[in-house]
């Protein structure tokens, strides 16, 4: 029995010194924990870096909000903007293109053939043409008509001239005045006398009746000298169909008109 009571002694001594050193560690730690000596609490070192960085570069921007997703520039404002401006640019080119194919010669028509039918028996199958002085007395056409309308009594009459002698007239006055006109009409032509008015005796007010185009009786106008009463573009259009230039001003396109009808009527005149 003793000997038993001996061998629980020193188990029961051991215990008892396990459990002073537990009390006396948490009584340590107990003061540690009141005097704020070396308390730290465990945390995971490699989040809280991550974490740092976010917050130190949001307040580097200024932003208290995730950052917003990136633009590409195909998804830009700007690229549609500009997608939008080159396409209506194009569109205007191409407007102005057919804009133009669309517009019509100013003298004439937009595919004028070179052929007309003979309106005037002194006239031929080509625009802004006459027969020769030959041909004509060949066929007994010694007389030009044409139809004027006077500016008093607003009526209308017709007036013919001698083919030869007024032929001759204009001529002459070519040949006399060419040194003075240096290629262009001179006033008495861009500033024509009017015939005087058979039916009502005004002076210097029957017009000629040009008509259109190819209505125009070129011959009747050159005896008479009042090819000056046509217009700009009913000028340009004798020109373009006499291999004429077009481009120049009145007074130069009206000399070459009364120059090329002088030589279809006569081909072998010579200034």
């Amino acid at each position: 029995m003793n000997c038993q009571l001996l061998r629980l002694l020193p188990m029961e001594d051991e215990e008892n010194e396990e459990q002073d050193q537990v009390m006396s560690q948490r009584d340590l730690d107990t003061e540690r924990v009141s005097n704020n000596e070396d308390f730290q609490i465990p945390v995971d070192s490699s989040n809280l870096n991550e974490k740092s960085q976010d917050i130190d570069l949001s307040l580097s921007l200024g932003l208290q909000s995730p950052l917003p997703p990136l633009v590409t520039p195909s998804q830009s404002p700007l690229h549609h903007f500009a997608q939008d401006l080159s396409l209506s640019t194009h569109q205007v080119k191409i407007s102005s293109r057919s804009h133009q194919r669309r517009r019509k010669n100013p003298t004439g028509g937009m595919h004028e053939s070179e052929t007309i039918p003979r309106i005037y028996p002194w006239g031929t199958d080509k625009r802004a043409t006459v027969c020769g002085i030959k041909d004509l007395i060949s066929q007994n056409i010694s007389t030009i008509t044409g139809k004027l309308k006077c500016k008093k009594c607003v009526q209308t009459f017709e007036l013919g001239f001698d083919l030869v002698g007024k032929y001759a007239e204009v001529a002459r006055y070519i040949l006399t005045q060419e040194d003075t006109m240096h290629t262009r009409a001179s006033e008495h032509w861009m500033r024509p006398t009017l015939p005087t008015c058979t039916l009502c005796g005004q002076e210097n007010s029957a017009e000629p009746i040009i008509g259109e185009n190819d209505e125009i009786n070129w011959l009747f106008l050159f005896l008479s000298q009042t090819v000056g009463c046509c217009n700009f573009n009913q000028l340009k259009y004798f020109c373009k169909y006499t291999d004429n230039h077009q481009t120049a001003a009145k007074d130069r396109l009206l000399y070459l008109a009364y120059l090329t009808l002088c030589k279809q009527l006569d081909p072998d005149f010579v200034i």
